[in-house]
């Protein structure tokens, strides 16, 4: 999959942005990155505006765990 060093930009500045407008998220994920180890359950919730949820999970594996250190030394903006 190749991405396009513009479309790269273009994602940064969206990336930039969400992290702006939801400040606590990244704290949160540094704090959780340090605890993510093969064997973790990462789970998600997502509740709509009219109360109804969606819930997911799953068991992290030695490779889910590298690939997320992998995104979130990206997100640090080593790209």
């Amino acid at each position: 999959m190749d991405i396009s060093p513009i479309k790269l930009m273009q994602m940064k500045g969206k990336l930039n942005r969400f992290q702006n407008a939801h400040p606590k998220l990244v704290p949160f994920l540094n704090a959780a990155s340090a605890r993510m180890e093969e064997g973790s359950i990462f789970a998600i919730t997502v509740t709509s505006p009219d109360g109804s949820k969606i819930e997911t999970n799953l068991k992290l594996s030695k490779e889910d765990v590298e690939f997320l250190k992998e995104a979130a030394e990206l997100s640090r903006g080593t790209f």
